[in-house]
């Protein structure tokens, strides 16, 4: 059985309105969120073996700053796929994954997150993902090659606003 992390970027800043949409940076409470989820997950103990994330700033800062909290010092792997691609190019990436990776984080954005985990969860399941919202699947599989559709359960869902209570 693996794990597999799903987690659309934290609030990005719109204030500048000559940024364009890929260069966005992430606003405080952003970074805020970010550091948060990465601190709850590790309070759970739920750590990823691999972070898979968007090359998108926003997307490459919160992966980051989840990270650092959540106590992950391996590489980040950053694709442009994930901001210019499909649901079909993540999961081609997640298939690609080392079977030796037993808990794998992607970071993306919306639409696509939820058009992932619609294609992908037994039933189609819906999972709202707000800003820096985490879900966790398990996979099925002994091998991230055996990803397809309508094979992982949804079991749980997080949100920054559900853990006021770390600091």
């Amino acid at each position: 059985m693996k794990q597999l992390i799903l987690m659309r970027h934290a609030k990005s800043d719109w204030s500048d309105e000559t940024i364009n949409d890929f260069d966005r940076p992430l606003t405080s409470s952003g970074q805020k969120a970010a550091a948060l989820m990465g601190k709850k997950l590790k309070e759970l103990s739920i750590f990823p073996d691999l972070i898979l994330s968007s090359s998108a700033i926003r997307a490459k800062t919160t992966s980051e700053i989840f990270a650092e909290q959540n106590g992950y010092s391996k590489e980040i792997i950053f694709s442009d796929d994930f901001y210019f691609g499909s649901e079909e190019d993540i999961i081609a990436s997640i298939k690609n994954t080392d079977n030796n990776v037993n808990t794998l984080m992607v970071v993306g954005h919306n639409p696509i997150m939820e058009d992932l985990v619609a294609k992908i969860t037994i039933d189609n399941q819906y999972a709202m993902f707000k800003t820096a919202t985490i879900v966790i699947l398990s996979v099925p599989v002994i091998k991230w090659s055996g990803l397809k559709r309508e094979i992982c359960d949804l079991e749980k869902q997080y949100n920054s606003s559900d853990f006021s209570d770390i600091k």
